[in-house]
């Protein structure tokens, strides 16, 4: 009898070779215009953005249809999955076991339509689960994705207002950030210094900032953020490494704050870019599927750290009922996890406290649920 496939390994393995093949082939989408109205990876039920490793899943599809949907949501809408096609696996975790519910006797309990009666246990801990989504374009009848108008105006708004959320959160990351006429951007460990060009010398904002955001992943090695060690020899795995950690937390920073440029060094005529830099040692055979793996988990907690920084995320409004509950479910999470350092101070930030949980879990091994059979799938 073939050994059953460890679901959690073909979602890191799928998900690594995806983001290969992007820096392998110079993916576009690394690099995105600075007014390009830039759509999230979405449920399409819902309209709710994936994030993290799921985003980073999804968005390096071949498809320009931000909508993905189960195929139980796909037949629900009246629409088909096209012959052939292959659906994509997304992750997410949750402490809610669904399953049928029985009688003393462990049998069925069925209703009035002689349908099989269900009930949700919630358990200690959290366990992940696997769905798998196609996207709208890879099936029929459903209706053409209308994207939200956004004018001119707006869009520049929009920008100034994520430009002055950018040069806050450094700020507030008390990272220091020197500017001055070079050839070169730099983050140096020792005086925990961002060392950037002059804006006069980057082509656009766009650029710029994507340094800036750049070189900020690379801050957070420092003792007082993450405390990642990184390498100074550029003929180093770990220089790489740190590279691609820098080169996917950016290019999520950029996604969100919707400005993008995951290449920072390319405007400085440099032929070791860092997407060519990082191209050489994956030709080379040097950055394994391993390193792959490590990198992608590493840079989904440094973006969601840096993120953290940004306080539009955290101003102080009256909680709704609905903040109430998320609270302290977030609360809930934290503890079931042995999180040791979420003390009672902790619980008025328990949405920092989370987030930094989520970063940590990723790839974990933890109890894995097989991805939902066709019929039962949903959300």
């Amino acid at each position: 009898m073939a050994e059953k496939k460890d679901i959690r390994a073909d979602y890191e393995d799928r998900l690594a070779e995806t983001i290969r093949n992007a820096i392998i082939n110079n993916d576009s989408k690394w690099e995105k215009r600075w007014n390009s109205f830039d759509i999230y990876p979405q449920n399409g039920n819902t309209g709710r953005p994936y994030s993290g490793i799921n985003e980073l899943n999804l968005y390096f599809s071949p498809y320009d249809d931000p909508r993905w949907f189960t195929y139980k949501q796909i037949k629900a809408l009246g629409g088909q999955v096209k012959k052939g096609e292959k659906g994509r696996l997304i992750q997410f975790y949750t402490n809610k076991i669904e399953r049928i519910k029985k009688d003393q006797n462990g049998k069925p309990i069925v209703d009035q339509e002689g349908k099989n009666q269900r009930e949700v246990e919630i358990i200690d801990g959290y366990i992940a689960k696997y769905y798998i989504v196609f996207n709208a374009q890879q099936t029929t009848g459903l209706p053409p994705y209308t994207p939200p108008e956004i004018t001119i105006e707006d869009r520049k708004k929009r920008d100034l207002y994520n430009i002055e959320r950018i040069e806050q959160l450094v700020r507030n990351m008390n990272i220091n950030v020197e500017e001055k006429f070079s050839n070169k951007a730099y983050y140096q460990p020792d005086l925990d210094l961002i060392v950037i060009p002059d804006k006069a010398q980057f082509k656009g904002k766009k650029e710029y900032y994507g340094t800036l955001l750049h070189e900020a992943s690379h801050a957070t090695s420092h003792p007082s953020r993450l405390n990642r060690k990184i390498s100074f020899d550029m003929n180093s795995k770990e220089y790489a490494k740190e590279e691609l950690i820098a080169e996917i937390s950016s290019m999520l920073l950029s996604r969100k704050y919707q400005i993008a440029v995951q290449n920072p060094k390319r405007d400085f005529s440099d032929e070791k870019n860092s997407l060519a830099y990082l191209r050489g040692w994956i030709m080379a055979g040097k950055l394994t599927n391993d390193d792959f793996k490590d990198a992608i988990k590493t840079a989904v907690k440094v973006s969601n750290y840096i993120t953290l920084h940004d306080k539009e995320l955290t101003l102080d409004k009256s909680p709704s009922k609905e903040a109430v509950q998320q609270n302290n479910h977030i609360i809930s999470f934290a503890q079931h996890q042995g999180y040791k350092s979420f003390d009672e101070s902790m619980k008025s930030n328990a949405v920092e406290a989370y987030h930094k949980l989520k970063a940590q879990l990723a790839f974990q091994k933890e109890p894995i649920k097989e991805p939902i059979k066709e019929q039962e799938k949903e959300r």
